[in-house]
Parts: structure tokens; C-alpha cells; sequence
């Protein structure tokens, strides 16, 4: 996966360079000592540490007529003063990737857009999550986009869109669904005017998992009576049989969407934009084997060949829509509200369909503050969960004077979890966090210092927990 990292980067750079593009690179390093009272989020046993982070990074921003292109690189070293085996010392564990770029070799017409994000990302909401916190329930990710497309224009207002796209999702931890898709997509717009523009369009794509699905299927019986084992005959009695599970690999499919949309701008504040269609899940075959074995007590006595079928999930359809309006109350003032549906491709548990709704208003001034609130519903595809999710989010950037800002973040949400195997009950949970920083900043250099609480509040008394985080900075721009 590093190899298709360090490709697209390179790719970039030989674009630039054939383009005789101007850099400008843009090195910084940070230098960060924090104390963390419970690493692990756990509600007993809590152990804390002092880390410190170096993060030496680089950005590269070109913008020309043929290519525009943002990369930012850096390594995130973390070193533990109390769990030495926790240190991020490596290349493999410390890189951060963040890369978008869009190639224009025939103006207007011919495009190339990649992007690459490597990151550590969080594995299941169900589990432990904090702001701050990365040390627990979290991977290393990378997703690697590369999207060649052609944009012709038919007539004066309408344009034909055809184009391929190629995504490369890895996760380091065996949990993650790590996957490539391939989607061919084409769309025919007609605008009138500059208010109003409609469109259609079809999507085609293939998921293609790194193990396709496997599931062996083992039955036990129990012998009753008599039964030879060698040149012996053994009496016995009836003894409960049971049956285990073992499955590897993910469901693999091809999906059709067809949506039909609008993007109207009503006035110069308010634009409203909406789509709906429909999209169709095909899921591949996959392989089901099923043996049986026959024992007295603990001690198996016979055995059954394996008998292996094709197995394939039912094919699935749904509806797909969203809506957006967006209305600028002022130039400091604006107003944003959605209503979707749509669906998505969780970490370990597989595709799912999400349906929300929210809003957010965005003061921008002076002070820079955004107000959001949302309900998220997603219902799971290929195993029995269904998840909901209740909440508000606040950002805000306060100036204290001409070098001194203050950060404020705030964020909480109820969650609904459906019974499963770990939990036979339906869970409700309370998250919160919060972080309240100061930043100061001179000619190269800007002092931060900080504190971030998070708390979880769950009816299962087992996975409540809370975290308390304070920091001090310094980062180096040059």
C-alpha cells in the first residue's frame, strides 16, 4: 500500500515538474508534552502517562492553470514516559499523509484527480472514543483515490461527464475491511442560465474485498446407544450437542445507482441542491462448508467429509436522496441545513445505509464560531446492528489580542446501540467532549496550551469511562 502512497506523490511531482510549476513548500515542526490520566478509556484500571509528540512535517501547494495540487506530509514520533511499548517510533506507524491534486492537460475538458489520505482513524463508534485520544480502538488507514474523467460540452448548456474511479482502502488492523473499488460513472447536465442546472446520472461499481467471504460451518452430534470405536462397542447417553461458526473475509458486490438532481439558486443567498434515485446491491458468491463430527463426552469418535456450497447474500435496493440549502443571512451569517440518504462502507462491519439529517449555522467574523446539530440512523447490510446517533458540535476561534486566540470545541451525542453478541442488550450512551486552548503566535513560531475532557455515560456500567488531557505546544514554521 505504501508503494501506491509514494506513487501518487511522485506522479504529482513529475506533473509539476514537466509544467515548470513553482513550489512552495512550507517545512514545520511541532513539539507537544501532554498528561493523559487514562490512555486505554478504560472505567477500572486506568493508567495515565506523560507523551511526548515531534512531528516534523512538510507542505507543498502549487496552483497553476494546469495543476493544482496541496500535500501535506509529516511523522507523528510519540514516546511514552511510564509504557515504553506504546512508543510510535517507526515509518510504518508515525506517517501522515494528506495529498489532493487535480490535473487539467486539456483545459476545461480533460481531468485527473488524486488523492491520497493516510491517517489513523477510529475502528467502532461502540467502542472506546475520545478527542485527543488515538491510543485505543483505532487503526492506521490509507485511501488512495485516483479519478480520470472527461467533461464535453455537447451544446452552450449542456455537457457530458464520463469518467473512472479507482480506490484503494487499506487498514493495518486485521478488523479493517481493506478493499479496492473500480466505478465507472456517466452524467448528462443541461443548465439554464446560471440559476439553474439539472442532471442524471449512473454509477456502476465493484467492491472487491482483500478476502472474499468463507464461512465453515462445524456441527456436533452426540452418540446414543452404541457406537464401534475400533474393535470396541461403547454404551453411552445422550449429551448435548452444539454447533461453531468461523468466518473469514467480507462480502464482495456490485452496486447501480441512478439519481436524477437539481441545483437551483433561488436568490444570491439562498442556493437549494437535491438529488434522488435508487441503487442496487449484487452481492458476490462466497463459499459455505459444513462438516459434522460425532463425540462421546469431550472425545470426538467419528467425523463426516466436508460438504462445501456456493453462499451468497439476497440482493438488497433502496431509495437514495438528498437535499441541502444553503441561505447567507449576512456576510458574517449563513445557515446550512441536509436531509439524506445514502450509503457507505463502515471500517469492520461492512456496507451500511445512513440516514441523516442536520443543520449548522456559521458566524464569521471577528469570531469565528459554527453551531451544528445532527441525527444519523445507520442500518447495516450484512449483519444484524442497527445504530443511531443524536447530537450537537461547536467550534469557535476567539482573538484576545493581535498575537493572542483562544479555541473552543465542544461536542456531544447520544448514541443507541441494537443488542449483539458482546452486548445482549440495547446500550444507550452519553458521549462528551470538550477542549478549551491558548495560542500565541510570534514571527515563526506559535505557543499553544490546552485541555481536553472527555466522558462516556453508558447503561452498561462496564464501558463508561472518562479522560482528562492537558498539553503544551510549540510549533516552528519556516
Amino acid at each position: 500500500m505504501r508503494k501506491v502512497v509514494m506513487g501518487g506523490m511522485l506522479m504529482s511531482c513529475c506533473v509539476a515538474a514537466t509544467a515548470h510549476a513553482e513550489f512552495k513548500l512550507t517545512p514545520s515542526l511541532i513539539i507537544r508534552e501532554e498528561y493523559n490520566d487514562n490512555i486505554d478509556l478504560t472505567n477500572e484500571n486506568r493508567r495515565d502517562d506523560f507523551i511526548t509528540t515531534i512531528v516534523p512535517s512538510l507542505n507543498a501547494l502549487i496552483d497553476t492553470n494546469l495543476l493544482k495540487l496541496n500535500l501535506d506530509y509529516g511523522l507523528y514520533f510519540k514516546l511514552f514516559a511510564k509504557h515504553s511499548e506504546k512508543d510510535d517510533t517507526s515509518l510504518a506507524r508515525t506517517q501522515r499523509i494528506r495529498l489532493d491534486s487535480t490535473f487539467n492537460p486539456i483545459r476545461d475538458i480533460l481531468f485527473l484527480k488524486m488523492s491520497d489520505v493516510y491517517a489513523r482513524v477510529p475502528i467502532d463508534d461502540r467502542r472506546q472514543v475520545g478527542v485527543g485520544n488515538d491510543f485505543v480502538n483505532t487503526t492506521d488507514s490509507n485511501i488512495f483515490i485516483a479519478n480520470p474523467y472527461l467533461v464535453y460540452p455537447i451544446t452552450s448548456s449542456i455537457s457530458l461527464t464520463a469518467g473512472y474511479t479507482y480506490k484503494n482502502t487499506w487498514y493495518d488492523d486485521p478488523q479493517g475491511q481493506s478493499a479496492q473499488d473500480h466505478t465507472v460513472t456517466g452524467r448528462l447536465t443541461k443548465s439554464f442560465g446560471e440559476r439553474l442546472s439539472i442532471y442524471g446520472e449512473y454509477d456502476f461499481r465493484t467492491h472487491l474485498p482483500k478476502e472474499n467471504i468463507n464461512i465453515s460451518i462445524t456441527q456436533f452430534r452426540t452418540v446414543t446407544g452404541a457406537i464401534r470405536v475400533g474393535d470396541t462397542y461403547i454404551i453411552t447417553s445422550s449429551i448435548p450437542s452444539g454447533e461453531s461458526l468461523q468466518e473469514t473475509g467480507w462480502n464482495g458486490y456490485d452496486t447501480h445507482t441512478g439519481t436524477i438532481g437539481a441545483m437551483l439558486q433561488i436568490t444570491p443567498k439562498l442556493t437549494l441542491n437535491g438529488s434522488v434515485g435508487k441503487v442496487y446491491y449484487r452481492y458476490k458468491s462466497g463459499t459455505l462448508t459444513g462438516r459434522t463430527q460425532y463425540f462421546i463426552g469431550a472425545t470426538t469418535v467419528a467425523e463426516g467429509p466436508p460438504v462445501s456450497q456456493e453462499y451468497r447474500l439476497p440482493d438488497t435496493d433502496s431509495l437514495i436522496w438528498n437535499a441541502q440549502a444553503n441561505y447567507l443571512l449576512s456576510d458574517r451569517l449563513s445557515l446550512e441545513a441536509h436531509y439524506s440518504r445514502d450509503f457507505t462502507d463502515s471500517v469492520n462491519q461492512g456496507a451500511y445505509k445512513r440516514d441523516t439529517y442536520g443543520g449548522s449555522i456559521k458566524y464569521n467574523h471577528t469570531i469565528e464560531t459554527t453551531l451544528g446539530g445532527f441525527h444519523t440512523k445507520s442500518s447495516y447490510e450484512t449483519v444484524n446492528r442497527e445504530d443511531t446517533s443524536t447530537g450537537a458540535t461547536m467550534t469557535a476561534r476567539i482573538p484576545l489580542g493581535a498575537n493572542l486566540a483562544a479555541n473552543l470545541l465542544g461536542n456531544y451525542t447520544h448514541y443507541k446501540f441494537s443488542p449483539d453478541n458482546v452486548t445482549p442488550i440495547t446500550e444507550k450512551t452519553n458521549r462528551y467532549s470538550a477542549q478549551a486552548g491558548l495560542d500565541y503566535t510570534f514571527r515563526i513560531m506559535t505557543m499553544g496550551l490546552g485541555y481536553t475532557w472527555n466522558f462516556n455515560d453508558s447503561n452498561v456500567e462496564a464501558h463508561d469511562y472518562f479522560n482528562n488531557i492537558v498539553w503544551l505546544q510549540a510549533k516552528l514554521t519556516y
